[in-house]
């Protein structure tokens, strides 16, 4: 009996979708074989453009909230909105300003690695010989925070011996300037300084300001250097006074203290009356010990020197270095319609 009722029920829905679809309906609705199939699968070509229109602007609002990402240093959040742009879109001024944002970003927030295979891979990508040319230099600074300066400089230096734009040739000659005082090279440092303040008299923007601003924190005078040699001098005919040269103040005054004292009591046990093969054993310990902290503190006082030295030395080019926050180079495709 319940199969039959089955059927039954089955056989009345067949009729009823049968009339669904054939006859018309009296609504402002139109048709129901529009109800049912959709209307956008039968006018699907008169309405082709609205749905373009609507996802072209809805992709473009994503492109403004991922360039607002990037603009309030949300670097790794707009990498993710420009890469999900790159899946969904199929406008190509759109997905350049993506890929394009993608390795700034990378670089911005400091993921060197990343940035530097993002670059390579849009180097194998048909672009502009500008766009080209922006990429390589961006790369070759990204090698140079990564740690591999010398070959930051050896590309860059490369790059900016070609025909290349003055607003590329002025960033490549700041960055040149800045990794050379990565590598207390003051005086390359200068020449690039120079020469990028050369380019200056044509056009002045925010790069011009940096290198005046680096330029200025060059002519602060270098520490004093010390000798490491007279600093041994001294501790070898003073105890601690090496140390004392070095700034090492308790240092020097604990081996002059432990130095002094070990030969007061060392003279104090030796014995006049006994030649010095026959002292008593202490006497030979404490004359051991005093004579390797004495050539302890020779060998400190010129070490405690040397190591002052270098301290002063990266401080100093620290503090020319500071300030100077590393950034793309830009080119300017902001205007996406």
């Amino acid at each position: 009996m319940n199969k039959v009722r089955l059927k039954l029920l089955l056989l009345v829905k067949i009729v009823f979708l049968f009339i669904y679809l054939v006859f018309p309906a009296t609504g402002d609705e139109g048709t129901y074989k529009e109800t049912i199939l959709g209307k956008s699968q039968i006018k699907r070509a008169p309405s082709i453009n609205h749905e373009v229109g609507e996802q072209r602007g809805s992709i473009k609002l994503m492109l403004d909230f991922a360039d607002h990402l990037f603009l309030e240093e949300e670097y790794f959040r707009a990498i993710g909105v420009y890469k999900y742009i790159l899946f969904i879109s199929s406008n190509e001024e759109y997905k350049r300003h993506a890929r394009w944002k993608i390795g700034l970003a990378y670089q911005m927030g400091q993921q060197y690695e990343a940035a530097i295979a993002h670059y390579n891979e849009l180097l194998s990508e048909g672009i502009s010989d500008e766009e080209e040319t922006a990429i390589k230099i961006n790369r070759a600074v990204c090698i140079g925070e990564k740690g591999d300066v010398i070959d930051s400089i050896h590309l860059l230096e490369q790059y900016n011996k070609k025909e290349i734009p003055s607003f590329m040739s002025l960033y490549a000659d700041f960055y040149l300037a800045l990794m050379n005082i990565k590598l207390h090279n003051k005086k390359d440092a200068l020449f690039w300084i120079k020469n990028g303040l050369s380019k200056c008299q044509d056009q002045y923007n925010s790069t011009c300001e940096a290198l005046f601003a680096m330029d200025s924190r060059l002519k602060y005078p270098e520490p004093e250097r010390k000798s490491p040699l007279f600093g041994g001098i001294l501790s070898t005919l003073l105890p601690g006074a090496g140390a004392v040269y070095a700034k090492h103040y308790i240092d020097g005054l604990y081996y002059f203290t432990f130095i002094s004292l070990d030969v007061l009591v060392s003279l104090d046990i030796y014995d006049k009356e006994r030649s010095f093969n026959d002292q008593k054993a202490s006497f030979y310990f404490l004359g051991g010990l005093g004579l390797l902290i004495y050539i302890s503190n020779i060998i400190q006082g010129y070490n405690m020197t040397s190591r002052l030295n270098a301290i002063n030395e990266v401080n100093y080019y620290r503090f020319l270095e500071a300030g100077f926050k590393p950034s793309p180079l830009f080119l300017p495709y902001n205007n996406i319609p």
